[in-house]
């Protein structure tokens, strides 16, 4: 069965393109656009087996989003790909000792995408 992965980004193009390259790559892709979303479609119970969050979006941002899915225990242990404009040293100090976190700074290779999640999902 394809593992699952949620991305959790505003940029519509960039998005799009990130869930092209992935389900090339055998997974199961969803997107939304806000922590609004996001919160809803955790909400519903079809949990992803990784999370892709973009910081810097409206509707609870990414910091507020990635808060939520620590504090859940349905979510707490589910990995976590930090992909944003913000410097990958900005990212880091909002999250420091996450073993399941990695950073990449937006515009993101796929490469390094592909890289952090099979990393993630060993």
């Amino acid at each position: 069965m394809a593992k699952k992965i949620l991305i959790v980004d505003d940029d519509h193009v960039y998005s799009e393109m990130v869930k092209t390259f992935l389900e090339t790559q055998g997974y199961q892709v969803w997107r939304v656009e806000d922590g609004s979303a996001l919160a809803a479609r955790v909400a519903g119970g079809d949990l992803p087996d990784l999370f892709i969050v973009d910081m810097q979006m409206p509707g609870g941002g990414g910091p507020g989003a990635v808060k939520n899915l620590r504090d859940t225990p349905e979510t707490k242990f589910i990995p976590i790909i930090i992909c944003s404009a913000m410097s990958t040293l900005h990212q880091e100090g909002w999250f420091k000792d996450q073993p399941k976190m990695r950073f990449a700074q937006k515009p993101c290779q796929l490469a390094e995408i592909a890289g952090h999640v099979q990393d993630l999902l060993r």
